[in-house]
């Protein structure tokens, strides 16, 4: 990482460019000419040096104020493409208008050449384009370059806003189904009288008419028909006047068959509001006939009473109704709010609330991670083992006490310890859990595969159809949540991995880590002086760390070395350390045997059962080819001795046995939790869990040459029988959900090769339902896999 300069304080829109006209300075000659170097480390004779600038890294904010572009609250909202924040939730992606870099960048330079302040703020608040210095750069397209920053996108957007703002989760609160938002309480109930007439304008108003009423008004009609209400004003009215569009033909009809309309619907409106005005006042029944048959059997049907009778008979029916001391009904029953658009009631009663508990409906909010899920949740990710790499998160999450959470705490959380709790407890369920959780699984798959190491064209296709799985059934599910830019803006990550590759190199973990280590350092705040100041901070720590390694100042100074170390040690786990470990050793070299970070080896005899394994493998795998060796086993000289022929060999009982060994960029070691390992079988799908028990070089002979190969000794945990496969809920859910195994290990050793190796996974002993032995729950845990998932 090459640290160019720090901009001081948090400059405006039009104070960035200022900034960024000195790094386009600098660069266009790297363009357009070239620079001559006359001396670089490889070539002492000097070298042209080409250079560009291709993506801004950036959170949100930070890249649309360097870009040109406007916030994620304007009307063009996305930098992507040219859909509208009212049609933010439109996810058919034939339907948004794409961005045009020669149109943008005409855009951009009628902003630069207004003449005044006050055109450029019209022209910014029409287009949301403005002129950034980097666009004098010829190559520069802000379309393509200004990158979706995956880290705040997934851990810190989606995953944290779906536990926190979908579902809830707090383990102080009761717990809901997650229809209702878990932390804002809806508006309070209108009258009987606002919603008759907001009901009237829905079903017989003009958009205008249904606009004019108040947002409570039209959040309870959504809400009573089981609509989106998260959001403004006029997608409220968009999602009624698209339900009255969609609403059964045939129950409309019913219903209209029912209702006598007089030939005005105007006189209708009138006689209706008549009515309610006698009806609250109090009046006697002969008053309130007197607002005709029609509106009557209107009144009765938007309170879910018969409109069956005469004038007389539907009015006693009102007013016993009003007089009668209403009960408040309980969630259960209250089943409007889950009414499907098959069967919309025309004029539905809304639920009573008590107006004295508003401010006690607002405390207990229910959460769908609350009191009852959450110790689970916890008690789980306390016996679950996972690879040393892997960022733990914190005990007690989703307390008070815990407060916020890092985006990899918020990965391991959501992608490891809620799915082997919510599988084991919904995957079952026969209510609308089950659907939450195929909901949330989508978006595990969402973050998954987003994160690879490696990607290819298949996995991004995988990608593009999981977010808009999640986004579809999410804004089914949750009518009252919000549906945020963020969401929009994750389904273009798609096209980011086909442009710049797996997300390793573009996104924030490494940028956030240096500005945390830059916020660290004292400085000056002087302009100009800031970078001389971090450079001399960062030269000097660097110093004294090389100074420290010396080995005279290590056997003078040994206890306050170590002491420093330990305070200066680095947690290694983590995706920005695992990236970068990964990388490194997915690039190595070096045979596992000679690999520099192993420990000096040993040689050793072979257990009799670990050689019996050996031969069988090689025996095995040799079969396949009637050229190649078989090997014997010295155990048996005299059988084998009398048998050694041209293409027989005695096997070599001893080994060179190792401590660890890096496969598919990960470290494998038999004494810790980097032994729970998963393992290719016989087939092309099937996978097995086992443990690393021994890691060994072995020389064989062969009749051309002497072959030396390393070899892995497993266990594998017990697959489950075939009458308890049935009750395993998380084979469903594939690579993302993993799949259980008994708690205990074969007897038998298996000798197998590292190309075996799949990858590490997340042990969790379980009791399943249904099983009586305890399980293993093993959760894949892949950073470059390439097996079906």
């Amino acid at each position: 990482l090459y640290f160019v300069g720090a901009i001081p304080g948090k400059p405006s829109l039009n104070q960035m460019n200022h900034f960024l006209s000195l790094i386009a300075d600098d660069f266009l000659p790297f363009w357009q000419t070239g620079m001559y170097f006359s001396c670089t480390a490889k070539h002492d004779s000097g070298r042209w040096v080409n250079a560009a600038i291709i993506p801004l890294i950036a959170d949100l904010p930070a890249a649309r104020q360097m870009a040109g572009f406007g916030s994620h609250s304007m009307t063009f909202f996305c930098s992507y493409c040219y859909i509208r924040l009212d049609n933010m939730k439109e996810l058919d992606r034939s339907k948004w208008p794409s961005r045009d870099h020669v149109q943008h960048l005409r855009m951009a330079k009628d902003w630069r050449d207004a003449p005044d302040t006050q055109t450029r703020k019209t022209l910014f608040g029409t287009t949301g384009i403005r002129w950034t210095e980097l666009l004098r750069l010829p190559y520069w397209i802000p379309i393509h370059f200004s990158i979706l920053e995956s880290m705040h996108n997934h851990y810190l957007g989606l995953v944290e806003d779906h536990c926190r703002h979908v579902w809830g989760m707090n383990i102080d609160t009761v717990e809901g189904d997650g229809v209702s938002h878990p932390t804002r309480p809806g508006p309070p109930q209108p009258s009987r009288a606002d919603m008759s007439k907001a009901t009237f304008h829905l079903r017989y108003g003009t958009l205008h008419q249904l606009g004019g009423h108040k947002k409570a008004e039209l959040w309870h009609l959504c809400a009573e028909r089981g609509l989106r209400r998260a959001s403004t004003k006029g997608k409220m009215v968009k999602e009624l006047h698209r339900w009255v569009s969609t609403a059964d033909q045939a129950t409309t009809s019913q219903y209209a068959s029912v209702i006598q309309l007089p030939s005005s619907l105007e006189e209708l409106r009138t006689k209706v509001e008549q009515g309610e005005r006698l009806l609250a006042g109090g009046r006697s029944v002969q008053s309130l006939v007197q607002a005709g048959k029609p509106a009557l059997q209107y009144m009765c049907q938007f309170r879910n009473l018969s409109s069956d009778g005469t004038r007389l008979d539907m009015a006693n029916r009102l007013i016993a109704q009003v007089t009668a001391i209403p009960e408040v009904p309980e969630q259960a029953d209250a089943d409007t709010g889950n009414r499907t658009h098959d069967e919309p009631p025309l004029f539905p009663s809304p639920p009573m609330v008590p107006q004295d508990d508003a401010v006690h409906r607002k405390k207990t909010r229910p959460h769908v991670l609350g009191a009852d899920t959450l110790p689970v949740v916890h008690a789980d990710a306390e016996r679950t083992e996972l690879p040393p790499w892997v960022a733990r998160g914190p005990k007690g999450f989703g307390t008070s006490q815990r407060g916020k959470l890092t985006a990899d705490q918020w990965r391991t959380i959501c992608t490891v310890h809620i799915p082997i709790t919510l599988i084991r407890l919904w995957a079952n369920s026969t209510t609308r859990k089950r659907s939450m959780l195929k909901n949330y699984m989508d978006l595990v798959s969402v973050i998954n595969i987003g994160g690879m190491l490696e990607t290819t064209e298949g996995f991004i296709q995988q990608y593009d159809s999981a977010i808009l799985r999640y986004l579809e059934k999410m804004k089914e599910l949750y009518p009252e949540a919000p549906f945020h830019s963020n969401h929009h803006l994750a389904i273009h990550l798609g096209q980011f991995l086909r442009l710049f590759g797996p997300v390793h190199s573009w996104r924030g973990f490494f940028f956030e880590r240096f500005n945390h280590l830059l916020q660290g350092l004292h400085t000056n705040m002087r302009t100009g002086a800031i970078e001389a100041m971090f450079l001399f901070q960062t030269c000097r720590a660097s110093n004294l760390r090389s100074i420290l390694q010396e080995s005279d100042v290590k056997h003078d100074l040994g206890e306050f070395v170590a002491a420093y170390e330990q305070i200066m040690q680095e947690d290694s786990r983590g995706t920005r350390i695992s990236d970068t470990d990964t990388l490194r050793l997915l690039n190595t070299t070096s045979s596992p045997a000679s690999d520099p970070s192993i420990e000096p080896p040993s040689v050793l005899t072979l257990d009799i059962h670990v050689y019996g394994a050996l031969l069988q493998l090689l025996n095995n795998s040799h079969a396949a080819h009637a050229a190649s060796t078989v090997y014997l086993s010295r155990y048996q000289l005299a059988d084998a001795f009398n048998h050694r022929t041209a293409g027989r060999e005695i096997l070599w009982h001893k080994a060179t046995f190792l401590k660890k060994i890096v496969l598919q960029g990960v470290t494998c070691c038999a004494n810790t939790t980097e032994r729970n390992i998963l393992l290719k079988g016989s087939s092309e799908n099937l996978v097995y869990a086992a443990q690393l028990q021994q890691i060994f070089s072995h020389k064989r002979r062969t009749p051309s040459e002497e072959v030396e190969e390393v070899f892995l000794v497993i266990q594998r945990l017990a697959p489950l029988a075939v009458a308890d496969v049935p009750h395993d809920p998380y084979r469903q859910f594939g690579y993302n959900g993993g799949f259980l195994c008994y708690n205990r290990l074969v007897q038998m050793m298996e000798v197998v090769r590292p190309s075996d190796f799949i990858c590490h996974f997340a042990r969790t002993r379980l009791h399943v339902e249904g099983i009586a032995q305890e399980c293993v729950h093993a959760l894949p845990q892949s950073r470059v896999c390439t097996s079906n998932r």
